[in-house]
């Protein structure tokens, strides 16, 4: 009787909840409008996006202010993203919460090892959730300050440029 408790699985799995969760935020990544997250294509729009210069013959003042609205509506799409992301983790913590004082719960009434083992697997896969989490909040962050940083360089380029133009240099 023993050797079958120890052998009696947990009744539920937070496993589905947990990749439902990281899909979702996988998906509004995913969504990230302009320059998103794919190395080729960071490497092949943003030398267009965000040019080094725009040589010696700088092009006409509205395909300049084109360029900048451009670059703006990048940076604003970045950041709006990034406060999705966070709402969405934001949104998850009360479930993982949840999840959490279950599977302690559970742990903690164990009827045989492996149901112990199964609490403590599942435990820290919510915690390898949370990582996971954190680093897409710090992703889409970081991807957010790039951008803009990258626009106000691009900026100084375009008064740069303006400022040739002008002088007739």
């Amino acid at each position: 009787m023993n050797m079958a408790r120890d052998l009696e699985r947990l009744p539920d799995s937070i496993a589905n909840d947990i990749l439902r969760r990281m899909r979702r935020i996988e998906d509004l990544m995913r969504q990230a409008e302009g320059i998103g997250y794919g190395v080729d294509e960071v490497e092949r729009e943003y030398e267009e996006i965000y040019p080094e210069t725009y040589g010696e013959t700088p092009p006409d003042a509205q395909v300049l202010v084109e360029d900048a609205r451009r670059r703006w509506r990048q940076s604003r799409s970045a950041f709006r993203e990034s406060l999705t992301v966070t709402a969405s983790v934001v949104e998850t913590a009360r479930a993982d919460s949840e999840s959490l004082n279950d599977l302690l719960g559970q742990s903690q009434s164990a009827a045989g090892n492996l149901q112990v083992l199964q609490a403590g697997n599942q435990i820290e896969a919510l915690q390898t959730e949370q990582l996971m989490q954190i680093e897409a909040i710090m992703a889409a962050h970081y991807r957010a300050e790039a951008l803009d940083r990258a626009r106000e360089l691009a900026e100084a380029e375009r008064g740069r440029a303006r400022t040739t133009t002008f002088l007739g240099n």
